[in-house]
């Protein structure tokens, strides 16, 4: 399955606080989608398309995502409610648009993300 879509959270302390990884995918990135403020972060030289995030376009994220996945939107809630549970995503409301809901990765969810990518690159070298 060829990789169409990576989430990568910045939180407060910006692109110092994203994984390796998560950094190669923002430095590999053709389009690059976020708020203002994130998008501020990203060099001036970087050559990725910007798009703002605007609270329509979040309306409209979780059809995308399942349309692509082919599920259901209800399964997304019900993934994101199992990975709220895990405490590895929160959710948050949008001050400029209260009918959005923003989902925050937490740092538990980020250990385990690095944790796991670990495992799954270890595994996939061959002996």
């Amino acid at each position: 399955m060829t990789r169409w879509l990576s989430i990568v959270g910045i939180g407060e302390d910006g692109l110092d606080g994203i994984t390796p990884a998560a950094r190669v995918l923002v430095d590999q990135a053709e389009v690059l989608v976020g708020g203002a403020r994130h998008l501020a972060m990203i060099a001036d030289d970087h050559p990725a398309e910007r798009l703002p995030w605007v609270p329509p376009m979040a309306a409209g994220t979780k059809a995308v995502v399942a349309n692509h996945l082919n599920v259901s939107k209800p399964a997304i809630v019900r993934a994101l409610d199992s990975l709220g549970k895990l405490e590895f995503v929160r959710r948050g409301r949008d001050e400029s648009d209260r009918r959005s809901v923003l989902i925050h990765r937490t740092v538990k969810g980020a250990v385990f993300l690095s944790e796991f990518a670990g495992l799954i690159a270890a595994a996939a070298k061959p002996e």
